[in-house]
């Protein structure tokens, strides 16, 4: 006979067991459980707690959470799921970890529990919450890891991997070296962005000659970084954006609309209009002034041409 299912280890003994709906669970549900933390500053072993049960109509699971005065974790581990029809009593069911705060990964948990009976919970489907105060786990349910790197995540260009444990090695790549030293406090890792040294890839745009850079302006070169500044002045204001500089003259602004102008356009296109026909009628009346002189000078040659017949 199994004698922690008449008492309430694995919780502690000064725990009610009976979750926020006032629902008392039996002692004999919980009769064992050993949870593997990684060692993480800032938590302890009494932190832990039953903080749900999931029940299904097949089956249930229940979950892991942790809380102190500063941290306040509702979910670290969750059971692996225990169906009805395959659980015998005194079974051992999987604990695993979950990440749930980016400050506190504690995916690395791992633990196994031992569930005497669940009878009790085969008519209760849905969730039921606990406390703290209600299922905290005793202190020797819990085993906190050596103090060490429990694992490595790498990130480039916003994405995460997943966490890298045991033997991870740490690669060079192009014009790049790692260097290990050991010192009294530790292993020192030093990364250096290095030229070539047998380590440049080859390079296609090798032979691409490039155009050549703005070094002056006006004779003017640039400060000790190449940057030259353009200051506006009275009525000149020097405006920016992204690769465009725009210069504006802020006080001459002009004084008429589009109607306005529009009107003024017209009358300038109905004078050249009537120009041109001024200048026409001057053309043909060039030409009548030159018939009539044509006409009286050839009367002055000839002055007999009006002379009485003999």
């Amino acid at each position: 006979m199994n004698v922690n299912s008449f008492r309430r280890y694995p919780l502690s003994q000064v725990t009610t067991f009976s979750s926020d709906a006032q629902e008392k669970f039996p002692n004999s549900f919980l009769v064992d459980m050993k949870l593997a933390v990684p060692y993480i500053t800032g938590l302890t072993t009494t932190g832990f707690y039953v903080s749900s049960v999931t029940v299904y109509p097949q089956g249930l699971i229940f979950e892991i959470g942790y809380q102190d005065q500063n941290l306040d974790l509702k979910t670290v581990a969750v059971s692996a799921p225990v169906a009805y029809p395959t659980f015998t009593p005194n079974s051992t069911v999987v604990i695993r970890g979950v990440q749930t705060s980016s400050q506190y990964d504690l995916s690395q948990i791992y633990g196994t529990a031992v569930l005497g009976s669940v009878d009790f919970f085969k008519d209760k489907i849905g969730t039921q919450y606990f406390s703290i105060v209600q299922t905290r786990l005793e202190s020797t349910v819990l085993s906190f890891g050596a103090r060490r790197l429990s694992g490595l995540r790498v990130q480039t260009s916003g994405a995460v991997t997943s966490v890298l444990s045991g033997q991870v090695l740490l690669t060079s790549g192009t014009n790049h070296s790692i260097t290990a030293t050991s010192t009294p406090q530790g292993h020192n890792l030093t990364f250096n962005a290095i030229d070539g040294g047998g380590l440049q890839a080859a390079c296609d745009c090798s032979d691409v000659e490039l155009s050549p850079c703005i070094r002056t302006i006006n004779s003017m070169p640039g400060d000790a970084s190449g940057n030259i500044s353009i200051v506006g002045g009275d009525c000149i204001v020097v405006e920016s954006s992204n690769n465009e500089v725009s210069l504006a003259d802020s006080c001459a602004k002009p004084c008429c609309g589009c109607n306005e102008l529009q009107v003024v356009v017209s009358d300038v296109e109905s004078l050249t209009s009537q120009l041109s026909s001024l200048s026409n009628q001057i053309a043909i009346l060039t030409s009548s002034v030159q018939s009539l002189q044509n006409i009286c000078l050839g009367s002055s040659i000839d002055p007999t041409s009006c002379a009485a017949e003999e």
